[in-house]
């Protein structure tokens, strides 16, 4: 049986290209992309049609910061509002986020699309890797906790060096075959990876990343340097994470002033590496300046920016309330204006000092 979504094809003229009604992997008959309610997530939009990102519901708090009812609550809601994708991980909280994500989602299962993650959860001290034993292995655990037979997109959560690449693909593409994940991706992989990939898959024959996540927000802007460029030139549907910069962007800390207890430039320390300075956190004033001018919050200004950033097919929100989602979705009404784009732009320099652009 094949499955309902569409297997990504190869590249055509230097293309990427999806067909209508070609085979996909599993050997049967795949139904056009625009008959699947998940047709946003395989495609890239095209440049200049105007089409807003999708919204996605990620779950990383689930099981830590977001109590199992919240998360609940959070998922229904997300539900009501028409968001179709969920996005999890085996390493967030050890797990429990993919138990409360399949719990919440008993009954709908055949409605929504799912993506996990493998390869960042810490095995004694450290991340587990992408060996095809490891990958193979994590996969049917998650849907073991998902308490589904399949994922509809299965990522890479990081690149691994120390397992040749090519051993991973053997993996992923076994687990294409027998029909537990109908389409992969990958996240935190750098434009040229992404490339590497897409040849190695044409080799082998088997469908090529179908969706790249990377980390954007209005603090941390790399993406727009050389992996959205590529992402143009090569079509990939590209997924933002950390839209309010772990917190950053909704005001809660404050320069020269000790972080909150219990928060993740407390107790994170990834979090802390990447958002823990004053240097930042005086950025973060000049944005709230403008966001008081432009009469928005700092949380609606930040989603407002990535939802009309171009190159952005999909926007991952992951709440640790429901107030906090429907913040989120309000921020779609409310497109921000030319000059104020302009002034994020002049302050996104100012910050980055001199840019040498071509040295990459």
């Amino acid at each position: 049986m094949g499955h309902p979504l569409l297997a990504r094809k190869r590249t055509q003229g230097g293309k990427r290209w999806l067909s209508g009604t070609g085979r996909d992997i599993h050997g049967g008959e795949a139904m056009n992309l625009a008959d699947s309610a998940l047709a946003p997530w395989l495609a890239p939009c095209p440049q200049g049609t105007g089409r807003p990102p999708v919204l996605s519901l990620g779950t990383m708090n689930f099981g830590g910061r977001t109590p199992a009812t919240e998360a609940h609550r959070i998922v229904h809601r997300a539900l009501e509002r028409g968001i179709l994708f969920f996005d999890t991980a085996n390493a967030y909280g050890n797990g429990e986020s993919e138990r409360i994500l399949g719990q919440a989602l008993r009954g709908r299962r055949a409605q929504v699309g799912i993506a996990t993650k493998a390869g960042f959860a810490r095995v004694q001290g450290k991340p587990e890797g992408l060996s095809a034993p490891v990958v193979e292995r994590a996969l049917e655990q998650s849907l073991e906790r998902l308490g589904t037979d399949h994922v509809d997109l299965f990522y890479l959560h990081q690149p691994d060096p120390a397992t040749p690449i090519e051993e991973t693909l053997g993996a992923v593409e076994r687990l294409l075959r027998a029909g537990k994940a109908r389409h992969w991706g990958v996240s935190n992989f750098a434009a040229w990876q992404l490339l590497e990939l897409d040849t190695l898959c044409d080799a082998r024959g088997m469908p090529r990343p179908a969706v790249s996540q990377v980390l954007y927000n209005l603090v941390v802007r790399q993406i727009e340097m050389e992996y959205l460029p590529f992402a143009r030139r090569y079509p990939v549907h590209t997924t933002v994470y950390n839209p309010l910069a772990g917190g950053v962007l909704t005001g809660r800390y404050v320069r020269g002033a000790a972080p909150p207890r219990g928060s993740r430039l407390v107790t994170n320390r990834m979090y802390q590496g990447r958002y823990g300075s004053d240097r930042l956190l005086e950025q973060v004033e000049a944005l709230q300046a403008v966001a008081t001018a432009e009469g928005m919050t700092l949380v609606e200004m930040a989603y407002a920016w990535l939802l009309g950033r171009p190159g952005v097919d999909s926007l991952l929100v992951g709440p640790g309330s429901v107030e906090h989602l429907d913040a989120a979705l309000a921020a779609q009404a409310r497109p921000l204006s030319p000059d104020t784009l302009a002034r994020l732009d002049e302050l996104h320099q100012a910050f980055l000092g001199t840019d040498a652009r071509y040295a990459r």
